[in-house]
């Protein structure tokens, strides 16, 4: 089956260290990236998430929320954006 994650993984292995996302003033590597999602994803199975339970997230569009959505992905969840 394919996840989500495997197309981020997938372009860090093509891209290497070159930039991924670009967010105001930040920026961020495909490696901090995936460090980022790895880690998020594992504060999120610390927390308790079970496959398949929804993660709601009430935020903007940013480098953050993209995290999130991948993270959410990785430990087995999925993202419910919740609207303003």
């Amino acid at each position: 089956m394919f996840q989500l994650t495997q197309g981020l993984r997938r372009a860090a292995q093509l891209r290497g260290s070159s930039a991924a996302i670009r967010f105001g003033l930040r920026s961020w590597s495909y490696p901090e990236i995936l460090d980022q999602v790895a880690r998020l994803a594992g504060a999120f199975r610390r927390l308790g998430l079970q496959y398949g339970d929804r993660i709601g997230v009430l935020s903007h569009n940013s480098d953050r929320y993209f995290t999130c959505y991948y993270a959410a992905s990785w430990a087995g969840g999925v993202l419910l954006p919740l609207n303003y």
